[in-house]
């Protein structure tokens, strides 16, 4: 909505604009001089006449391009920001398809536990342990540290990823 209103914006600055300066050219251009009678005499200076609406459209086509880019860059961001939400719902998809699978990736077992990468010598993993092991995390086989699987070395001792 506001790049059709930029774009239309823009259309009417370059019809008005271009009005608008042959008639300050019209009137800027004009000179009027008293002569020793009395009397008022008409001239046009050209080169001021030509000058001054050259200027004036230079300044019109200035804003005009300006708005047109703006237009431009609010409709790469609205295609940019769907592409995002689509993004954002499929991750939102794929994390809640991650969390059903907790059970086969995270077991309780008396002595040990396993995990996506093995089997742990630790007994207990806390909630948020077991939610970071779920999404693919893995525990450091030096330190024992829980690592998100973003993580290629452990937080803790920079143990390279198993």
């Amino acid at each position: 909505m506001t790049k059709n209103l930029c774009k239309k914006l823009a259309i009417a600055i370059l019809i008005v604009g271009s009005i608008g300066a042959f008639v300050l050219a019209y009137f800027c251009g004009d000179s009027l001089t008293l002569t020793q009678s009395g009397a008022l005499t008409h001239s046009r200076s050209w080169g001021l006449t030509i000058s001054v609406f050259l200027v004036e459209m230079l300044m019109v086509l200035i804003l005009y391009a300006i708005l047109i880019a703006l237009a431009e860059l609010l409709e790469k961001q609205e295609a940019n920001s769907e592409k995002l939400k689509e993004l954002l719902k499929e991750l939102n998809e794929n994390y809640r398809g991650e969390a059903g699978k907790v059970s086969s990736k995270v077991t309780s077992p008396s002595t040990s536990q396993t995990t996506a990468f093995g089997t742990s010598k630790r007994q207990h993993f806390s909630e948020e342990e077991k939610k970071i092991l779920a999404q693919g995390g893995w525990e450091c086989p030096k330190c024992g540290r829980i690592n998100h699987g973003f993580m290629s070395v452990c937080q803790s001792c920079s143990t390279s990823r198993p």
